[in-house]
């Protein structure tokens, strides 16, 4: 066990939470007993033992932060695990249709398993050794990140302007079903598409939105901060009426984290108020995104609410969570001989393809296209895909004991990223880069796989780290300098 000096409100906290998450669990465990599903109701016994031994041999710092990482993924590593297992059990197939063998379903059980232990495992191994955070509200160099924030903002939004300011027009607004499709054709097209995209509309949005965030909730001038709040606004609207689950939550995290570590920390009782509108809010899009205005959109959801009541609030019917039938299909497809176990080529070709296809047109496929080209080739055919669930990178190189190796890897790096950072948490820009990352390896990984979420959290991180490289500039071209206090003006 780690063993770390506490003090007694580090332990009253810990036990608080252990006592919360293990109610928690057992009601969730009780309300699995209800149902049919046996086997279901030992992996949930199961899995809520390895998920909450970090919180019984961990170090018990930052136990009680509502973002620490850990927390984030085994919720929804848990989710996404039990949604195909119920929709099997109701159905008799899985999400695509695809008859499920009980062998199949018995390995599933375990691969998930492994990662949780995994994740459990490199949690705890990363906290050995680990910087302490600092706890202080006192800025290291906020003044020279201000003004950092508002010069890259200013640049690199006058010269994209043209390029990304749709993203803050709900005027323009074109629905999901109309725009997705024709993005995924032509970003296979065009291999400079992905490098455009993200410098000419993703970096400048989120720098603006970093900007407005910082107004509208540390300004003292009431103007800016309505400008703030507008801004905020306009882009959420944007982004749901387009039905663009991913950037509303981007953005929604990026507004959340710098409310909790810069303004007031949230309770959990409100955290876990915001998570259950947040699973509202991703399923009720996935039924009306094929229109874009909130009438249309209403109208929709109320025939489907007519049709079939709240069925889509149900794990086994969420759209959103069908991504681990494709861990089924994964094992199905290795026993019977369409593809096999890749002993490390899977990882590899990963990373590989993190070089830009303008660069190196014919690198290797991310996991996730190289799945749809084997099990589903019509569908890549098409530009379609159907994300790839977390356990299947590892399962895929080496079978359960790689689900178990990949989970334990990616939860120690990214234990250690989240204390390096945390060490800085009174930075501003520091905050937003954690959003971005914790969007991308702890709520996208799941659906995105392990390796594939670390390149996409790579480039999520970019508009934060072009202020960050340009304050440290400023910092060391003026050291020795008094800076005015313009931070918050």
């Amino acid at each position: 066990m780690i063993v770390a000096a506490q003090d007694p409100a580090g332990l009253q906290s810990r036990r608080r939470l252990i006592v919360a998450m293990v109610v928690a669990s057992s009601t969730g465990v009780a309300l699995v007993a209800q149902t049919s599903h046996h086997d279901l109701l030992a992996f949930s016994a199961w899995y809520v033992c390895l998920a909450l031994s970090p919180l019984w041999f961990g170090d018990g710092r930052d136990i009680s932060d509502v973002f620490r990482p850990y927390y984030g993924v085994a919720l929804l590593l848990y989710l996404y695990a039990v949604a195909t297992p119920l929709l099997v059990g109701d159905t008799g197939s899985a999400y695509f249709g695809e008859a499920v063998d009980p062998q199949d379903m018995a390995t599933y059980y375990l691969a998930c398993l492994c990662s949780i232990a995994g994740l459990s495992g490199g949690t705890i191994v990363g906290q050995l050794n680990a910087p302490t955070a600092r706890t202080g509200a006192a800025r290291t160099h906020g003044d020279s990140e201000y003004p950092a924030l508002l010069v890259s903002t200013l640049v690199i939004a006058a010269v994209t302007a043209t390029h990304f300011w749709q993203k803050f027009n709900p005027g323009s607004a074109t629905s999901y079903a109309a725009e997705a499709l024709a993005l995924r054709i032509r970003r296979l097209a065009d291999t400079s598409s992905g490098i455009s995209e993200t410098m000419l509309q993703t970096v400048p949005s989120m720098l603006v939105l970093f900007t407005a965030t910082i107004w509208a909730f540390r300004s003292r001038r009431v103007l800016l901060r309505a400008l703030g709040a507008v801004a905020l606004v306009l882009y959420m609207s944007t982004s749901f009426l387009s039905g663009w689950r991913g950037e509303l939550v981007i953005a929604m995290l990026v507004v959340g984290m710098y409310i909790h570590y810069r303004v007031r920390r949230f309770k959990w009782t409100e955290v876990a108020l915001g998570g259950a509108l947040v699973y509202l809010l991703v399923n009720g899009l996935a039924l009306v995104r094929v229109a874009s205005d909130l009438r249309a959109m209403w109208a929709f959801l109320q025939e489907d609410i007519s049709n079939r009541g709240f069925a889509f609030l149900r794990l086994g019917n969420s759209g959103e969570l069908a991504t681990s039938s494709n861990l089924l299909r994964l094992i199905s497809g290795i026993r019977v001989g369409e593809s096999s176990f890749g002993w490390g080529s899977i990882g590899l070709g990963q990373f590989l393809a993190f070089v830009p296809r303008v660069i190196l047109p014919d690198r290797p496929d991310m996991a996730s296209e190289h799945f749809v080209k084997v099990f589903y080739p019509g569908i890549f055919e098409l530009g379609g895909g159907y994300g790839f669930f977390m356990v299947q990178d590892g399962y895929w190189d080496f079978g359960v004991a790689g689900s178990f190796m990949y989970a334990l890897i990616f939860a120690f790096a990214f234990e250690r990223v989240y204390r390096a950072l945390r060490h800085r948490f009174d930075s501003d820009l520091v905050v937003f880069l954690y959003a971005l990352l914790y969007s991308q390896l702890a709520l996208a990984v799941v659906r995105s796989g392990i390796i594939g979420s670390v390149k996409s959290g790579l480039i999520a991180a970019i508009p934060a780290l072009i202020p960050l490289a340009l304050s440290r500039l400023r910092l060391e071209t003026h050291q020795g300098r008094p800076t005015p206090d313009v931070y918050t003006s």
